[in-house]
């Protein structure tokens, strides 16, 4: 991107394309795959990392699946993959993770207890209301929802 000036034409800063490029990753929603791998990625998160294997498992997916959604994730800087196949969340992607994980809680009971789903149907319906409902709404929803528990 380039500015126009009475000079010539000014290249846009470094520092500032780098602003605007995590402003627009921030804006960009997750998938439900990707609302689920960032949940499955919180809850198997440790000091050693996570083997791309017990993603694999822990989603009942193929390797070359998660292998896939892993870039896509990296590609967002949400997640840094080493040799082996292990990965680690980045500050970025834990935070964005530990908050899906909690709306997921909330969701999930409400679906389950109130509406009586059963755990996989409440789980689904979860992670897919998760990925419709804009990022500023979702706590909104998920307040109402805990006052009606």
């Amino acid at each position: 991107m380039e500015n126009r000036t009475l000079g010539g034409t000014l290249k846009e800063p470094a520092a500032l394309r780098q602003i605007k490029q995590e402003r627009m990753c921030e804006m960009q929603t997750l998938s439900a795959a990707g609302i689920r791998y960032l949940i499955v990625l919180n809850d198997l998160d440790g000091e050693c990392g996570i083997r791309s294997i017990d993603i694999a498992e822990k989603l009942a997916l193929t390797k070359p699946s998660v292998h896939r959604m892993i870039e896509a994730l990296s590609g967002r800087a949400l997640v840094n993959k080493v040799k082996y196949g292990t990965v680690f969340l980045t500050d970025e992607g834990r935070r964005i993770a530990i908050r899906y994980a909690s709306y997921f809680d909330v969701v999930f009971f409400f679906l389950s207890q109130k509406l009586s789903l059963t755990p996989e149907d409440a789980k689904n319906a979860a992670v897919a209301l998760l990925a419709e409902i804009p990022d500023e709404r979702i706590g909104d929803m998920c307040e109402k929802m805990q006052d009606l528990t």
